[in-house]
């Protein structure tokens, strides 16, 4: 029989139930032979007998399902199921609201009740297992002693030694404790006049200084780093300061930054004073450095690959360092340049701190070669526990024991170290 196209229920309730929306064309346009349905003002007496209504027929919709060999989608005779739909239907039930019905759900997608059990049934066994495996987890493995997390901890730490990184990430933080450790002691006002210079630059620049100071001690050069300090004109050369790091004259031309000339007595380079109160007049914010000096000369015109740095005044109070090259200078922390005559005794604090860190983390490794290793190495123990081993393991003798493959099986929990084929330690043992 021919359904109409344009029909409009409350019964398209059930492709909400099955989660699909029907296909089904409820334009208010239609052509001139469909069929209008009637309009119905269903009140709430009304609503709750069409609700009745269509679970009786999902109730006849699956038995038809059922019946058919298709377990996901419904074929039915249409006209068998619209007339059987009928005949459930009230007397004073108009028959284009039924057909209207029928339309909506006859391109329904229907998925089985039993199917959908057998879902819910595999995803609470995998949530079951899960469970049981965390708590297994959780009961096995206990969480540290303090005692042992200290150790784990202190065994990175050195771990993080053996690499510039490392050493340059450890020596940063120790920085940024120190300059918070030093701004708790003070009053409010004058915490803002101290600080660190930038975390993550920082970082780069003490990698930066750790290479160069490793190129140095291939070249034989010194490889020492002291504590210095620099004054800059203004916020906006700091900012730079801050991206860039302190830098020569030639080094700014090339990269196209912008330079400020305070002279060059000694030379291109970085100029860096001895204390706080020397040059402090060269501008309102000062920088306590890290330089790594190298290969020192008091003649400007040594050559660069002669000498890495520059004297000027040696041995005079006002003694000046100037560094050859931007690499061998590392800016920690700035201020402003009225504490150098305020608080003198409280930067030259904060030097000694530094120099303490400096002797800590920035060091040269020395590199060691393989037949220079200590025969053992003692670390520290730590209790662990086996989870979910095999009741038994497999043993397979090394070749150069047999021509033909022999193999062993030992329980898992033995506590021998001895192979159960050769009875020689399992030194070459192989475990399949």
């Amino acid at each position: 029989m021919d359904l109409p196209k344009d029909a409009t229920s409350p019964y398209a309730a059930s492709s909400r139930r099955t989660g699909q929306y029907s296909d089904y064309d409820s334009s208010p346009e239609s052509d001139e032979d469909d069929v209008t349905p009637a309009a119905i003002d269903l009140d709430e007496d009304v609503r709750l007998a069409v609700a009745l209504q269509q679970e009786e027929f999902l109730a006849q919709e699956r038995m038809f399902h059922k019946a058919s060999k298709d377990e996901t989608s419904f074929h039915c005779n249409m006209d068998e199921l619209l007339a059987l739909s009928l005949e459930n239907a009230d007397d004073d039930d108009n028959e284009e609201t039924w057909i209207a019905k029928f339309a909506s759900i006859s391109e329904t997608k229907y998925v089985s009740d039993d199917e959908d059990d057998e879902d819910d049934e595999k995803r609470q066994a995998q949530i079951d297992a899960d469970a049981a495996l965390a708590k297994a987890m959780a009961e096995t493995f206990e969480p540290l002693d303090e005692e042992t997390r200290k150790l784990v901890e202190e065994f990175e730490k050195e771990a993080m030694f053996l690499t510039i990184s490392g050493r340059a990430t450890l020596f940063v933080q120790a920085v940024l404790d120190l300059v918070t450790k030093t701004e708790a002691t003070l009053p409010t006002n004058m915490q803002a006049k101290i600080r660190a210079v930038n975390r993550d630059d920082m970082v780069y620049f003490a990698e930066r200084l750790l290479k160069a100071q490793e190129d140095l001690e291939e070249q034989g050069r010194d490889t020492s780093v002291d504590v210095g300090y620099h004054y800059t004109k203004s916020e906006e050369c700091m900012t730079r300061i801050r991206v860039d790091g302190l830098m020569t004259f030639a080094e700014r031309n090339a990269a196209g930054i912008p330079r400020v000339f305070n002279g060059a007595a000694f030379g291109d380079g970085i100029y860096t004073a001895n204390n706080p109160t020397s040059y402090s007049g060269y501008g309102p914010i000062g920088l306590l450095v890290a330089r790594l000096k190298g290969t020192t000369t008091t003649t400007t015109g040594t050559p660069a690959d002669q000498a890495d740095s520059v004297i000027g005044h040696p041995g005079r109070v006002d003694e000046i360092i100037v560094l050859r090259n931007s690499r061998n200078c590392l800016p920690l922390i700035e201020y402003e340049t009225a504490l150098a005559s305020s608080h003198k005794a409280l930067l030259e604090n904060l030097q000694g701190d530094l120099q303490a860190l400096i002797s800590k983390y920035i060091l040269v490794v020395p590199k060691v070669s393989l037949d220079q290793l200590p025969a053992k190495t003692s670390f520290p123990s730590v209790k662990i526990v086996a989870f979910n081993l095999p009741d038994n393991m497999t043993y397979t003798a090394p070749s150069m024991l047999n021509t033909d493959p022999i193999s062993a099986t030992s329980p898992a929990g033995s506590s021998t170290d001895e192979c159960p084929i050769c009875l020689a330690t399992l030194s070459q043992s192989v475990v399949s």
